[in-house]
Formats: C-alpha cells, structure tokens, sequence
C-alpha cells in the first residue's frame, strides 16, 4: 500500500500519474467526504481488506479527513473512538507514506490558479501546519518519505517505491 499525501497544490496526483505509468500499481483516488460519512467510512475498510496488491493511494481518508474536515468543517468522519479500528488496521498494512512537500510559499501561492475547496486558501497556513503534524506523527509508526517536486526526481520516488515492492527497476 502506497499513499501519497499532502495539501492541495503540493504535486500529489502528477506524482501518482507517473508511478502508475512506470509501475503495475492499481490506482485509488480518495473519495473525499461528500459521498457522506457512512460511506467513506465503508470506502476506507474495504480499501483496507483488500487482497495485498500492489495499491497507490492519490490521497487516503484516515489521513486527510481529519485534516481538511477537522479545520474546514469542524469535524472529521473519524474522530469517534470506535473507529480506532481502521487506524489499528492502517497501521497493520505497513504502507509506504510519499507525503509531498514542496516549500510552503510554493505550496500556499496557490499559483496554478485550480479553483480551491471553500476555507482551503484561508486555512491554508493551518491546514499545511497540521499536515507537518500528522507526518511527524506517523514517522515513527510507519514508512514516510518526503517528496518535493522542485528538487527531488520522479525516479528517486521509483527507487523507493520499487524497494518498498521488492521489485527490481526495469533497465531502460
């Protein structure tokens, strides 16, 4: 299981895009929350009790719900103890994080001009903080690798992924 995670605007799906075309990865694109609690909540187990195949992630819910809807809509779909479930069995899956994290004046210009979700230029400071957060606190539980597409390359995001897999890079 691969995810690659980050604020808007920080290269995420360009990042998924090319993996998947370099790599047999089947690709998942988070469904966010306005397909409603209920079923994202469903959406994130059956994710997670899928068979082990190879599986990237263009954003996961467990990680970016409490996010965005934690300081966009003052609450997430997760916060109740009883789902502590779905983070135990998140953790069991040992997935490799690909958090993307270009430097945040890139990140907040918002340059590229793509129409924002409601709150998120706003918060964008605090959204980015509790992003730095969220990383640092599955650092220790979990693989996560810094990507920042202004200086590092597409290829040593493969590498990795390719070890993470236990494939050997293809010979151009």
């Amino acid at each position: 299981m691969i995810i690659v995670e980050g604020m808007d605007n920080t290269g995420k799906t360009t990042l998924v895009r090319k993996l998947t075309s370099m790599l047999p990865l089947k690709k998942y694109k988070s469904p966010g929350p306005d397909i409603g609690e209920a079923e994202q909540i469903e959406w994130v187990r059956d994710r997670l009790e899928d068979p082990d195949e190879w599986v990237i992630f263009d954003r996961f819910p467990l990680i970016s719900e409490p996010i965005y809807g934690g300081h966009i809509r003052g609450y997430h779909n997760f916060e109740d103890p009883s789902k502590q479930y779905l983070y135990d069995m998140f953790k069991d899956k040992n997935p490799l994080i690909i958090y993307c994290r270009p430097p945040r004046d890139k990140i907040l210009s918002f340059e590229d001009g793509r129409i924002q979700m409601d709150g998120v230029k706003a918060k964008g400071s605090i959204l980015l903080n509790e992003y730095d957060r969220m990383m640092t606190d599955f650092e220790g539980e979990t693989g996560i690798r810094v990507y920042d597409y202004t200086g590092d390359t597409v290829d040593s995001i493969y590498l990795e992924v390719c070890e993470y897999l236990g494939i050997k890079k293809e010979d151009d």
